[in-house]
């Protein structure tokens, strides 16, 4: 068996964090050189493992991608404690046994669903796994691989989880890359009882929004900013914390929030 330290500089967190994923993948600038030949598990990598500072405890950890061959892979680990005091150190381990993936690795710090678009609409948290509609293509992502959609009949069908909503707080967030000026909707919950939390996640013409109905509320946040450039890869981000809503475009804070009741549903404005 092989192993290396990886160290989580502590200038780069921010806060305390319980329960911390983070992405581990070939740009990690502790992998050493004899990586790629020393994995056994050659098809999932699940023979790549990580334990805490002690050597010892093992940390839960989901392998998404390996492959050798191009020098990718993409795992995400949970680290229990993460914070601004002192550089965190774990440990990964690989060319040993191989341990199947985590169930709890983002049901722990209760995310809904998790996508990572490797040529299916596999949830991660094993809750809300939504089917393929259309024919969209498997492409390079921003980490690793991603869907590339036609903008008309290609989308995710995740159907329609009571679980799965705006109700009280919450967010959603994607890597996100347009090609056109137009509508692009990033998630959405399409319900028809206005009440019921329905919501929409989009880009307008270079501007985020978030659409929510919430409580006969009908609750509209534009982006003030028209930032979202077209053929780059960008981090969106809405917040909402049971009374406002914040949306972020690469880590910056942007827009205005204005309310009002209306009938309808959420994304009729769209």
């Amino acid at each position: 068996m092989y192993k290396f330290k990886i160290t989580i500089d502590k200038t780069k967190v921010t806060g305390t964090n319980t329960n911390f994923v983070y992405l581990f993948n070939e740009l990690c600038s502790s992998v050493p050189a004899g990586f790629w030949t020393h994995v056994t598990d050659t098809v999932t990598g699940l023979d790549i493992r990580f334990f805490d500072t002690d050597g010892v405890t093992e940390l839960k950890r989901e392998v998404v991608l390996y492959s050798a061959g191009t020098s990718k892979v993409e795992a995400w680990v949970q680290i229990p404690s993460l914070g601004t005091s002192v550089n965190k150190e774990i440990w990964c381990q690989y060319g040993g046994p191989t341990v199947a993936n985590s169930t709890s690795v983002w049901s722990d710090v209760t995310y809904k669903a998790v996508y990572h678009l490797q040529a299916n609409g596999n949830d991660s948290t094993g809750v809300n796994n939504a089917s393929v509609q259309g024919a969209p293509s498997n492409v390079t992502g921003k980490i690793e691989k991603a869907y590339s959609f036609d903008g008309s009949a290609d989308y995710f069908d995740a159907g329609n989880d009571s679980s799965v909503q705006l109700s009280t707080t919450g967010s959603l967030s994607a890597w996100v890359k347009t090609t056109d000026s137009g509508h692009s909707v990033i998630f959405g919950k399409d319900d028809f009882a206005f009440d019921s939390n329905g919501y929409t996640f989009d880009i307008q013409s270079g501007r985020l929004l978030l659409e929510l109905a919430n409580n006969s509320t009908y609750d509209l946040k534009y982006g003030v900013r028209t930032n979202i450039a077209n053929n780059t890869w960008h981090y969106v981000v809405a917040v909402w914390n049971g009374s406002q809503t914040q949306l972020y475009a690469d880590g910056v804070p942007d827009g205005t929030s204005s309310s009002r009741s209306e009938e309808g549903r959420v994304g009729k404005e769209c």
